[in-house]
């Protein structure tokens, strides 16, 4: 073996790439918490500091998956939504359940703001619950696969 193969060997080896690792960075999130709403356990995770004017990426994992809603809402704020972009989350794709947002945060940020998630079946209605956003001493969570929307 040439002195330049074994180099590139050694350098895939030690990155992980030759143990078919992925060498991407892997996305960080914190913990908000599960919440009940109606017959669904939602459980909450959010990207990123929920600063005034800011942006956060909220993953919701809906238990049980069926039946698939009509839609999920989410929004960073109040009970009463003022002052909030409302947002309609994307159904992940390859994960059963699963949903993400990409949700603007309001500036300014009301206090007592809440991450607040509406659930409306397809046959009507709609059941919001909402849990606190998470501070920097929240459970971190490390994503080590994509998420696709559909």
């Amino acid at each position: 073996m040439t002195r330049i193969s074994a180099i590139i060997l050694a350098l895939l080896v030690f990155s992980g790439a030759a143990c078919g690792e992925d060498a991407r960075p892997k996305r960080t999130s914190r913990e908000a918490g599960t919440v009940t709403i109606g017959t669904t356990a939602v459980v909450a995770q959010m990207a990123g500091a929920a600063t005034a004017g800011g942006r956060v990426a909220i993953e919701l994992h809906l238990n049980p998956p069926t039946p698939i809603p009509e839609a999920v809402l989410v929004w960073i704020g109040d009970a009463s939504g003022r002052g909030s972009v409302t947002v309609k989350a994307k159904d992940e794709a390859g994960h059963q359940g699963g949903y993400e947002a990409d949700v603007a945060v309001p500036s300014p940020l009301p206090a007592g703001s809440r991450i607040w998630i509406t659930i409306e079946p397809a046959a009507g209605g709609a059941l919001s619950g909402s849990l606190p956003i998470p501070g920097p001493d929240a459970k971190v969570h490390e994503h080590d696969h994509d998420h696709e929307s559909k």
